[in-house]
């Protein structure tokens, strides 16, 4: 069996990957986003489809190798970070010494798409810098970028510690995706591997609310920002938060703010 390559430098803070990359470990932690397209990461002996939105965290020593599923359609970016600025940064967000206990296998998350759009760009800024040689300007940018990423990993972290349910989590985070804040209830338990009716059973459970409820008070939410944008007439917005009739989004919002959308946007908003 061949043995892993061992890259024991770290020469820069980031890269641009395109290609499949046979097995190897580092001497130093490595942040994965992946932004466009799929690839499956076998780490430690296990294998992870990742899809673009997934972010993950390995440790040094862990062994990794992925396969990408389409070459011409794909692109990931690596963080890379020694066990200082690992340390430091977490320093920095927690004011404790040290870092966050990691499991034997990798971290991964999945991000909202407006997020992943951020991060890219944030990478993409610190690649032009590290291509200009620009380390003055490339550090801070750098240690910013890993710090925002650590810390969506310790609070990942601690939802685990906290026994919150993977449903849940995904319910919460998938909600604040426009495409599913404009479907239905049903479309929303599809992102579990959930029935409709046994998803509602679980959340009522563990919330004390309707799922309906829960879903119908984040369409307002979405409805009360959209609201602050005089571009967008309230039919418009109707729409866009997935109400079949203007009628129905009217009676909706009256009942949760007690004003109709229009009379809101006036006396609340001054628009």
């Amino acid at each position: 069996m061949t043995k892993p390559a061992y890259v024991t430098k770290n020469k820069q803070y980031m890269s641009a990957i395109f290609w499949d990359t046979p097995s190897h470990r580092h001497a130093f932690y490595e942040i994965i986003l992946i932004c466009e397209g799929e690839a499956v990461h076998t780490v430690n002996g296990s294998a992870y489809r990742l899809k673009a939105g997934n972010i993950m965290l390995m440790r040094p020593d862990d062994v990794h190798e992925y396969k990408i599923a389409d070459v011409h359609n794909y692109l990931q970016y690596d963080l890379y970070a020694t066990d200082m600025d690992f340390t430091g940064t977490y320093r920095m967000l927690t004011g404790e010494d040290g870092h966050a206990p990691l499991s034997s296998q990798p971290i991964v998350i999945s991000l909202e798409q407006s997020m992943t759009e951020a991060l890219r760009d944030r990478f993409k800024y610190l690649d032009y810098l590290t291509c200009q040689t620009d380390a003055g300007r490339a550090r801070p940018i750098y240690l910013s970028l890993l710090a925002f990423i650590q810390g969506l990993f310790i609070a990942e972290q601690t939802d685990r510690n906290r026994n919150i349910p993977d449903w849940y989590r995904t319910i919460v985070l998938g909600i604040t995706r426009p495409e599913v804040i404009a479907g239905t209830v049903e479309q929303l338990a599809r992102l579990t591997n959930f029935s409709h009716g046994y998803l509602c059973k679980l959340f009522k459970a563990y919330t004390g609310e309707r799922l309906i409820d829960y879903f119908t008070k984040c369409k307002i939410d979405y409805a009360l920002r959209l609201l602050n944008n005089k571009d967008l007439n309230i039919l418009e917005i109707s729409n866009i938060c997935g109400y079949d009739s203007l009628s129905h989004f009217t009676r909706t919002f009256k009942r949760y703010c007690n004003l109709p959308p229009h009379e809101y946007r006036k006396k609340v908003l001054n628009l």
